[in-house]
This record gives C-alpha cells, sequence and structure tokens, in this order.
C-alpha cells in the first residue's frame, strides 16, 4: 500500500507492506529516496543481496536503477520522495533473485 501526493517535479508518500512480504526487482525513472522506519527490512540495489538497513536509515535509488524490498516479522513503513521523471510509472522485473526461499 501506498498513499501519494504530486507537486510539480516531486512526489511524496508513505509506504506500508506487511510483515513477510517480498517487494520484487522493479525500477524506474525517478530517483527515490526512503527513510526506514521499521526494523528487519531488507533492501537491495542493481541486484545485490537484499541487506537489513537500522531503522533511521536513508536509503537511495537512483533513476533507473532496479532494487527490491523484504519484510521480515515487522510491516515496512517508509516514507518516500520521488524527484526527476515522476510521470513515468515503475516497471516490475519479476525476476525472482533473491526472493525468499
Amino acid at each position: 500500500m501506498s498513499r501519494q501526493r504530486k507537486e510539480q517535479g516531486f512526489a511524496f508518500g508513505i509506504t506500508l507492506i506487511g510483515p513477510q512480504t517480498y517487494y520484487d526487482w522493479h525500477q524506474h525513472p525517478a530517483v527515490e529516496t526512503y527513510a526506514c522506519l521499521s526494523p528487519e527490512s531488507k533492501w537491495g540495489l542493481n541486484h545485490a543481496p537484499l541487506t537489513k538497513r537500522p531503522v533511521g536509515t536513508v536509503i537511495l535509488h537512483p533513476s533507473n536503477a532496479p532494487h527490491a524490498m523484504e519484510t521480515g516479522e515487522y510491516p515496512l513503513l517508509a516514507p518516500w520522495l520521488w524527484t526527476g521523471n515522476i510521470d513515468s510509472p515503475a516497471r516490475m522485473e519479476g525476476s525472482g533473485e533473491n526472493s525468499p526461499q
């Protein structure tokens, strides 16, 4: 689930992903910045293995860089900001790489 608001040149919102959920590799032209507010979330960039990030980490996804997320025992709550090309949607890769077993 993601709530968003678009303004000229940027969009922002809050993402909430339930526990034990894998959000597969995807990419978009917009530059994306997240603030990780939940423990035990894993993040991956450019098909590198997903790694846990502590609460308070700022995560940057450059334009068109593949990225994925996975939650553990807790849901993921993360405010986000898109800048640049905010009108083009995300494209799912569906690679299954690094997906939970």
